[in-house]
């Protein structure tokens, strides 16, 4: 299941990952890591790739943050949180916002 935020909160990412659970019966998980990817656009998908291909050895919570060149000074400033959740078999054997 995949549930796309845009401008977005931490609270509202939470609030997803909790009703993609539910909406896959799985209320309660049972992940003991948290896996944090930090990367650019152009990596963007083999990290995704690497770290679900990871979550089979170790199911885990990844947190992926894909940073965008700021083209200006303004750019910086007017920053913006957009998300992707995913859970359940779109998710490796985890969840990946």
């Amino acid at each position: 299941m995949k549930i796309d935020l845009t401008d977005t909160t931490a609270s509202k990412i939470n609030k997803a990952l909790v009703q993609g659970r539910r909406a896959i019966g799985t209320p309660a998980v049972g992940m003991v890591l948290t896996l944090v990817v930090v990367t650019d656009e152009e990596n963007a998908y083999d990290a995704l790739k690497a770290a679900n291909d990871a979550s089979h050895e170790h199911p885990s919570r990844t947190l992926v943050v894909i940073k965008r060149v700021s083209r200006s000074a303004r750019d910086r400033t007017q920053s913006r949180l957009d998300a992707e959740v995913r859970v359940g078999a779109d998710a490796g054997t985890g969840e990946t916002v």
